[in-house]
């Protein structure tokens, strides 16, 4: 049960500091409408990138994953 709410606290206190800026600090809509522009084109792919970058695949067994492909490409 902590680990729960140790996973799920900082996704609702971005979720409140989003509210918070929106009713205190950012009030005008064609501002705020340009910061969901910014976060949605620049930082979530930059974020993406960054991730996928720094993985480690030498933990992964090619040979696990080569006998499930087929069955995957057959179900779609």
């Amino acid at each position: 049960m902590g680990n729960l709410i140790t996973i799920v606290t900082p996704i609702f206190l971005v979720i409140l500091l989003g509210l918070l800026l929106k009713k205190v600090l950012i009030k005008d809509e064609d501002i705020w409408h340009q910061v969901n522009k910014l976060t949605y084109w620049v930082l979530f792919p930059a974020l993406l990138f960054n991730k996928t970058a720094v993985i480690d695949f030498g933990d992964y067994s090619v040979v696990e994953y080569s006998f499930s492909t087929p069955f995957i490409f057959e179900i779609f």
